[in-house]
């Protein structure tokens, strides 16, 4: 241990100082001087290919504006992180991402590869641009017809496809001026020639020439409107993206098309397609929506598959999800295989608009004759009774041991006039639809 000096305890803190001062000065005169430390090399976060999802501001989350934001369906990684229920969009996590932390490029690479998207804010009225921006050019001049609040309603369909395009293509349509169409010139019509004119035989003198004539100016096309309008070249483009959606032979039949008259619709209609099928969500976007929407409709003789939510691992076909309604009665939610229906020769609806569907009411069926409560055994009734009360209590595990069945076939075998068989009936169907419901939420 060092001694101290006695000039340091008679003078205190500033003798101290002074000699500690001293002592350094010393060992810097013969030590060399370390080199100084390189700064930190920092992450930059080029979000620009990324793909993204619009919120109108403000931004979600109160952090520095520079932050980047990300919004996904199950919890993320990043320097903050924050559970938000937001009306314009279905995930409730987010994560902010600071530039200056230096995990925040590993953080932007896991979210994005869980399925998450970086947050791009726009305004109300940069939202409705974008839409406008992106609405097929047939639209534009009923769309921009309206008032703004009829816009807001009549662009959902288009907003909602905004989720997906990266965070370049966004920033782009953002700074966008709103479309303008310019209405086609009325072509002037000829003069009638007057028949006695034709057959007098001295015509008629001709009419002085002025001197000056008024040239017709044509319009410049409008750039907007030209991007917009979509070649054969565009269409069979796009068919390449979409192909496995779509059966070999539907291909054919619409490469067909496309050679008669009313080729410019399936020019348009396979962009459309396209950019639907490019933006729609993926597995578990739409979990939080009690009624999703579905963006394609598949159909073959009477059964029609509609799907909600692509794949989001491949092409997206392999496990989307939606619904299935195979014998026109209702069907049910679950995962659907596109592949296995585009083998089989399935439609895909090429009139289908992304809508929200209502629950589907059970079209009539053929069904053996119905029989009264009489007409049956007394021990089947009584048999049969318990089971509905047993299922509409949940005394049955209804999950290891489906009633749907049993069940069909008791609505078959009992008369609507048998008004105590119909009431446990209806009690029973409505205990197994919440279980399967309720179910349903659980594994998605």
């Amino acid at each position: 241990m060092e001694e101290i000096s006695a000039l340091e305890i008679e003078h205190g803190e500033e003798a101290a100082w002074s000699n500690g001062a001293e002592r350094t000065e010393a060992s810097a005169a013969t030590e060399p001087a370390a080199p100084a430390a390189p700064p930190p090399v920092l992450p930059t976060l080029d979000i620009s290919s990324y793909a993204a999802v619009v919120a109108i501001a403000p931004a979600p989350m109160q952090v520095p504006s520079d932050w980047v934001q990300m919004n996904g369906s199950a919890p993320l990684q990043g320097s903050e992180t924050q559970v938000i229920n937001r009306a314009d969009l279905s995930n409730r996590y987010f994560a902010a991402l600071d530039p200056q932390d230096e995990l925040s490029g590993e953080y932007l690479a896991l979210n994005a590869k869980a399925g998450a998207c970086v947050v791009f804010v726009a305004s109300e009225e940069q939202v409705r641009t974008m839409a406008l921006n992106t609405a097929p050019v047939h639209q534009l001049p009923s769309l921009l017809a309206l008032s703004v609040e009829e816009q807001k309603i009549a662009l959902e369909p288009y907003i909602s496809r905004l989720a997906g395009r990266s965070y370049a293509e966004l920033a782009k349509l953002a700074a966008m001026p709103i479309p303008e169409v310019t209405p086609a010139p009325t072509p002037t019509e000829p003069q009638p020639v007057e028949a006695a004119t034709i057959a007098s035989d001295n015509p008629a003198p001709a009419l002085p020439k002025p001197a000056t004539l008024p040239v017709t100016q044509v319009p410049e096309p409008n750039a907007e409107l030209a991007r917009r309008v979509v070649s054969k070249a565009d269409a069979m483009k796009v068919m390449t993206y979409f192909k496995p959606f779509m059966s070999a032979q539907q291909r054919n039949a619409v490469k067909q098309f496309m050679q008669g008259e009313e080729k410019q619709f399936f020019y348009d209609k396979m962009v459309e397609l396209a950019d639907i099928i490019r933006n729609m969500p993926h597995t578990y976007q739409q979990r939080n929506e009690d009624q999703p929407t579905y963006y394609l409709h598949y159909f073959k003789g009477g059964a029609d598959w509609h799907i909600a939510e692509k794949d989001k691992l491949g092409d997206g076909t392999l496990q989307a999800f939606g619904h299935a309604d195979l014998f026109g009665d209702g069907g049910e939610l679950g995962y659907i295989n596109i592949d296995e229906l585009v083998a089989n020769g399935v439609e895909l609806d090429l009139h289908f608009e992304p809508q929200k569907l209502a629950a589907k009411a059970a079209e009539e069926v053929s069904a053996p004759p119905k029989q009264t409560g009489t007409q049956g055994q007394d021990g089947a009734r009584v048999a049969d009774a318990q089971f509905l009360r047993d299922v509409a209590s949940g005394k049955i595990d209804i999950w290891q041991n489906d009633p749907s069945a049993r069940l069909d076939a008791m609505f078959a075998s009992y008369d609507e006039s048998d008004t105590e068989m119909m009431t446990l009936c209806l009690a029973a169907v409505t205990a197994y639809t919440d279980f399967m419901k309720a179910m349903m939420r659980k594994l998605i």
